[in-house]
């Protein structure tokens, strides 16, 4: 698995399952890479001492690339309590791997149980066992069509396909125009209505000016500018924002 550690992605959860999956013979060697950082962390390596599975579990921290892991990996776990859109998520799936992850948010969109993945409850520790045990079950040629399946779904939500929509939406608007465009409307009025005591606003853009600028910096929200366009639309330049954006999810 790969994402921020903290409580709402319920590793410590899943490594109560996961201590009992290992238990059973026939998945003993099973190893666990957790991929990521978070004020978690101490607690889960904790947990892991406890439950007597250092063998079986490794915690890489942070990565800048992910594929690297996953190319190693048979199969992606998503354990969250809830979830928005996962990145994590598709690039396991952009990488042909079988996935199991919660039934919540994103994921219950991106993923058809038992067609291009798997869906659990997460608190579900009798739904998780058996889907890890029929997943690590299947046939190298099953695993080949579910994760063959899911890398066709997971293109839809591909950088090069979401800068495709970007690009029909904003060539919507004028862009000459001096005026704050719907976009940007839509973006201030979001940021002066989201709840505060929950979440930790930040927002990732190539140009940060303007009225728009000063109108969010009023209302405590952190900019980051990643630099600008010299051309109306620059894949690396997304690539940028998405790093930026998967060190705070």
């Amino acid at each position: 698995t790969t994402c921020r550690l903290v409580a709402v992605k319920n590793l410590r959860f899943f490594l109560d399952v996961f201590m009992k999956f290992v238990t059973i013979e026939k998945f003993s060697k099973s190893k666990l890479l957790i991929v990521g950082d978070g004020p978690e962390k101490e607690k889960l390596i904790h947990r892991v001492n406890e439950l007597g599975i250092t063998k079986n579990v490794t915690f890489l921290g942070f990565c800048s690339s992910i594929f690297p892991v996953l190319g190693k990996a048979d199969v992606f776990v998503l354990p969250s309590l809830s979830e928005g859109f996962s990145i994590s998520l598709v690039e396991a799936m952009l990488n042909n791997l079988v996935v199991i992850s919660t039934n919540v948010g994103g994921p219950s969109e991106i993923v058809t149980h038992g067609y291009n993945g798997f869906l659990v409850d997460p608190k579900s520790e009798k739904q998780w066992l058996e889907t890890l045990k029929s997943v690590f079950n299947l046939s190298l040629k099953n695993k080949a069509v579910i994760g063959n399946r899911a890398y066709e779904r997971a293109k839809y939500f591909s950088l090069e396909n979401y800068g495709q929509h970007l690009i029909r939406l904003y060539t919507t608007y004028n862009q000459n125009s001096n005026t704050a465009c719907g976009v940007e409307v839509l973006r201030l009025g979001f940021a002066r209505n989201y709840d505060k005591e929950r979440f930790d606003l930040r927002i990732v853009c190539t140009n940060a000016k303007g009225p728009i600028k000063e109108a969010l910096e009023k209302e405590g929200i952190q900019i980051i500018q990643v630099g600008s366009f010299k051309s109306p639309f620059e894949i690396k330049k997304y690539k940028k924002v998405l790093g930026v954006i998967k060190q705070f999810s």
